[in-house]
């Protein structure tokens, strides 16, 4: 996901290990979030979850 935003000129601001990422382009700002866990198991197999949010300069919390 934060491969395809860079392609399409977001910038990478933090990177904390693989499963989260912040990225910026113009006055927005995205956080992409890679989440495991036993709830996310499907026929044996561990699945990803990925959380988006995003938010415009100024409204960050």
């Amino acid at each position: 996901m934060t491969a395809a935003l860079r392609a399409h000129g977001w910038k990478q601001v933090h990177a904390w290990g693989t499963d989260e990422s912040q990225l910026t382009r113009g006055a927005w700002t995205v956080f992409v979030t890679r989440r495991t866990g036993p709830g996310l198991v499907i026929q044996g197999e561990q699945m990803h979850e990925l959380q988006i949010n995003a938010d415009c300069k100024g409204n960050l919390h």
